[in-house]
Parts: C-alpha cells; structure tokens; sequence
C-alpha cells in the first residue's frame, strides 16, 4: 500500500510540474520524492520557515491588491448591492446589516 502511494503521489506531482514546465524532466528518487523538489532536502524547521514566508507573500499580495482604488470601489459596491438586495428580499434592515457584517471581504478564502 505504500509503494501505492508513493506511486500515487509521484504521478500527482509529476503531473503538476510537467504542466506548469513541459519540458522540465520529472524524476523520482527510490524514496518516493520528485529529484527537482525544491522541498525533498529540506528539514521540518526550513520547510516550515519557507511554507511560513509563502503564506506571508501571498498574504502581503492580497492586501496590496484589495488598497487599489478600483478593487476598493468594486468591493464597496459590492457590499451595498448586497445590502440593499438583503432588504428587497425581506430581511430588515438590522438583520442586513447583521449578515453583511458576518459576509465580510467578498472571496476572502
């Protein structure tokens, strides 16, 4: 079942890094990991601190993006169509308020 596995993942993997570089050869070692895994000779602690940095840049990425103007705009637009769509449909406006509230940031996952 491990070697099943291993298999599995392998594929998954190789898959993954021949579509975003067809050309980049895909080479698995007699442990299981891709050879051009930038992650298979790292420890716990610089794997953490790399998958750590990533989030952040991501993170950092998103901020910037939601503080330009037009993103800003989009975004309130949003939230008031929402409101005002909440109360057409019958809510009140307490429990519009409420449940724009609870929404927060549109695509905030």
């Amino acid at each position: 079942m491990k070697m099943f596995l291993t298999v599995v993942v392998a594929l998954v993997l190789s898959a993954h890094i021949h579509a975003s570089d067809p050309g980049a050869p895909v080479l698995v070692s007699s442990q299981g990991f891709l050879v051009n895994d930038p992650f298979a000779n790292m420890n716990p602690e610089e794997m953490r601190a790399n998958m750590r940095q990533q989030q952040m840049d991501m993170i950092t990425l998103r901020l910037e993006v939601y503080a330009e103007p037009k993103v800003i705009q989009l975004i309130a637009k949003f939230t008031h169509d929402l409101f005002l769509a909440l109360i057409e449909n019958g809510f009140t406006e307490e429990q519009a308020i409420e449940i724009v509230k609870s929404n927060g940031m549109p695509n905030r996952h």
